[in-house]
């Protein structure tokens, strides 16, 4: 029954969660997986893993097949039309995928042996993706028995695969051939054939055209063009030039049909890999009866989105709503749930316009955003920081320009970007500090002769750079005092001076400064001025430094923060942080082999208040990949983390970014924190707010017998863990855990029994509990 006095007992037990400020003065509050909704963008589908509940989208295809039910057996024929992606990587486990209305089904690679791509048949005529000379591709690229034509092919499939630019192999471009000796040669950049139920031939076109050409194929003459699918131009085209829409492709790569009229085509965006992806569209028509209907009344109905391996940067003018990604831009709207809550809007490379552009080469994972001089900036650098690139925002279009490049960690020679204009050297010892920028000085976004400045970094061997807010590029010079002798130690800043007339920014090559960094402020092991800094941040508004070391190569053991860094001529250490940095014993790490019996701090973020930290593997408090272990900036205590939820299945891939992380703040004061997502093909997305422990859990009723009392509290947070304590007296200050494991939250009411109610119990109160990971 239920007992008033006994709820008039409990009344004052209406708060959940102890702030830090409830706690003793003298010391933080313990750790705890701190509340957060567990957001992402990139994939269509969130849940990691290769469990029956994972539905991640894989990293990316180079073609695709439709399998119709006739195509099946029994347990697959109901899932028709059944979409197989065919890819050369995929970091999600799953292989090339196996798609039906949207959805992950299966893995392609169990469907790929009976599959044969880049051909079709119909009436007896067999149409192939050809060229003049066939590619001789089946060998390592750095084997040295290779001849020139073989390096060329290898070279040449490498960049079919991406879907860029085929201008270095003009006597060897791809054609439509057709088994009677006829051949198609109007397509600018044919990447897949296939023939509808009608016979018509449609081919995709990766060139500018960016859409799908129809042909009929008649029983003698030439091909001829029937139709087309897509807008002309597809997503580069006007009015607003990066725009994303239904029939504005990106990329494409392969079509296929359902028996009920569906239209299935298949993109990678370009390059395809490392900047687009995996987009799958299904278009069901209307009406059937032609091709013109089936054309006109086709819409899309389904889409399949994945991306490769980035982490993404928030623009701090939007309120967190815009997040860039290497080459595409996400708008996020965290009213809604998470996996309505992102939406791609734009894609931010034009190959075509700029095909100097450095993404089109080279792989750009992490993203910065600036503002410079009132201007918008794209920064990307790479996996492991070999280069810094900066692109500016065209107005009334979603397209970033390239306009500089600085190679840091890499020298830059050899590169197939810009080849024949850039300077070049010997891989000498002198020369292993010797780098090269290029800036776009005349604002046409292309690369020219004249537009390269040669440079020194402090260190061949350093993987620590940054780009601040103000768009100063850092750069680590050892973890000791500047020497002029030798030109090293203490950390570089190469100065961003504005931006000129078209928008490009300028930097003085001629001021690069070099600080100090005085041994009084660091741990004896970390005085070696050989010794590069593994991470870094600079703080601009606050002139604070955030300085990363250890005793490996790759991983950080503590973190250094250092207030005036830059322009107070005195710095001073405001606080170490301890990242629990644990190798097992372990020197010579690679991921998968023990790993997950570590803690290596792979990469960090930072702002005026927090200190926001990833890992290679496992968490320093989860035994799991994802956390993100959050610090003070104050004085450097661990708060707590954030880790993956059910949301994302547990699961979170690798970061192995050396830049794996982003944050911004909001204008609420929450933040949002972006982590790589290596493993299930999208970027993580956290939203936090420090002053949050959830909402206010009220004890909303108790029943009691002789034997139990039965508590009902409310709202809880849905996969929150929660500890019951009861007390006899407030006063006493003295508190009994009732529940042997933490309780899971539900989103709404918790009950517990109290099985030993008869006692001399009359207060109860609901906290956070210390959480035991749940097993990925």
């Amino acid at each position: 029954m239920f007992t008033s006095s006994l709820l008039s007992r409990c009344v004052h037990l209406c708060s959940l969660g102890l702030l830090p400020s409830l706690l003793a003065a003298a010391e933080p509050a313990a750790p705890y997986w701190l509340p957060s909704t567990n957001h992402w963008a990139g994939n269509t589908g969130g849940k990691g893993g290769i469990d029956a509940n994972a539905d991640v989208i894989s990293n990316m295809v180079v073609d695709i097949a439709v399998l119709n039910a006739r195509d099946l057996n029994e347990q697959f024929a109901k899932y028709a039309p059944f979409v197989i992606t065919k890819s050369y990587w995929d970091e999600t486990r799953w292989g090339d995928g196996a798609y039906s209305a949207g959805k992950r089904v299966s893995k392609g690679e169990y469907f790929n042996k009976d599959i044969v791509f880049d051909t079709a048949t119909s009436n007896g005529v067999t149409v192939t993706i050809a060229h003049p000379h066939v590619l001789d591709t089946d060998h390592a690229l750095d084997d040295p028995a290779l001849t020139q034509q073989q390096i060329k092919d290898i070279l040449q499939q490498n960049a079919e695969d991406q879907g860029v630019s085929l201008a270095a192999f003009p006597d060897n471009l791809p054609y439509v051939a057709l088994s009677d000796e006829r051949r198609i040669d109007s397509i600018a950049y044919p990447t897949s054939v296939a023939f509808d139920r009608d016979g018509y031939l449609w081919i995709a076109d990766n060139g500018p055209d960016q859409n799908f050409k129809i042909f009929s194929v008649p029983e003698t003459g030439d091909p001829f063009v029937v139709a087309t699918f897509g807008e002309t131009g597809g997503v580069f085209a006007g009015p607003v030039s990066g725009a994303v829409g239904p029939l504005r492709f990106w990329g494409p790569r392969g079509v296929g049909f359902g028996d009920n009229g569906e239209i299935i085509v298949g993109c990678s965006g370009i390059s395809g890999q490392t900047q687009g992806g995996t987009d799958v569209r299904w278009f069901q028509p209307s009406d059937t009866s032609s091709l013109g209907n089936r054309l006109a009344t086709a819409s899309m109905v389904h889409q399949a989105l994945a991306t490769f391996v980035h982490v993404a940067d928030f623009d701090p003018t939007s309120n967190g709503t815009g997040l860039f990604s290497g080459a595409v831009r996400y708008k996020m709207d965290y009213t809604k749930p998470p996996g309505q809550s992102w939406a791609l809007e734009g894609v931010t490379l034009d190959p075509f316009r700029f095909p100097d552009d450095p993404r089109l080469h080279m792989p750009l994972e992490t993203t910065y955003y600036r503002i410079i001089g009132g201007q918008r900036f794209l920064v990307g650098t790479s996996m492991a920081g070999k280069y810094i690139a900066f692109f500016r925002f065209e107005e009334g279009s979603e397209i970033a320009i390239p306009c500089a490049l600085f190679y840091t960690f890499d020298s830059g020679q050899g590169s197939l970007w810009a080849s024949g204009k850039y300077p070049t050297w010997e891989g000498t010892e002198a020369n292993s500090r010797r780098r090269y920028s290029w800036r776009d000085a005349d604002g046409d976004g292309q690369v020219d002769t004249g537009e390269f400045t040669e440079y020194r970094v402090p260190g061949p061997y350093s993987q620590c750079y940054d780009v601040d807010a103000d768009g100063n590029l850092w750069m680590g010079g050892g973890m000791a005092e500047y020497s002029a002798q030798y030109d090293a130690g203490g950390m570089w800043v190469l100065p961003c001076t504005g931006v000129d007339e078209s928008g490009v920014p300028t930097f003085d090559f001629a001021a690069i400064e070099k600080h100090d960094l005085p041994q009084s402020l660091l741990l004896p092991q970390d005085y070696e001025i050989s010794y590069s800094p593994l991470r870094m941040r600079y703080l601009a508004d606050t002139d604070t430094l955030l300085l990363a070391s250890g005793m490996t190569p790759q991983f950080a053991g503590r973190i250094y923060i250092i207030d005036g860094y830059r322009r107070s001529g005195h710095p001073t250490l405001r606080c170490l942080i301890d990242l629990g940095f644990d190798s097992n014993g372990q020197t010579d790490i690679h991921l998968d082999q023990g790993t997950d019996k570590m803690v290596l701090p792979m990469s960090f973020a930072a702002d005026n208040d927090y200190v926001y930290v990833g890992y290679l593997d496992r968490g320093r408090n989860v035994p799991a990949r994802g956390e993100v272990t959050i610090y003070s900036a104050r004085d450097g205590h661990q708060v707590g983390w954030l880790q993956p939820d059910a949301g994302t299945n547990w699961f979170c891939g690798t970061i192995d970014l050396i830049v794996g992380l982003q944050v911004t703040s909001l204008a609420d004061g929450s933040r949002l924190i972006c982590e790589e997502d290596d493993g299930a093909a999208k970027v993580m997305v956290f939203h936090w707010n420090p002053k949050d422990t959830g909402p206010a859990v009220q004890l909303q009723s108790v029943s009691t017998d002789d034997a139990q009392a039965t508590l009902v509290f409310g709202p809880t947070v849905s996969n929150r863990l929660y500890d019951v304590y009861a007390t006899t007296e407030l006063a006493s200050g003295t508190w009994t855990k009732l529940n042997a494991e933490p309780l899971a939250g539900t989103g709404g009411d918790l009950e517990y029994i109290d099985t030993a109610a008869a006692g001399p119990r009359k207060f109860y109160r609901l906290q956070i509990a210390t959480p035991i990971a749940p097993t990925p």
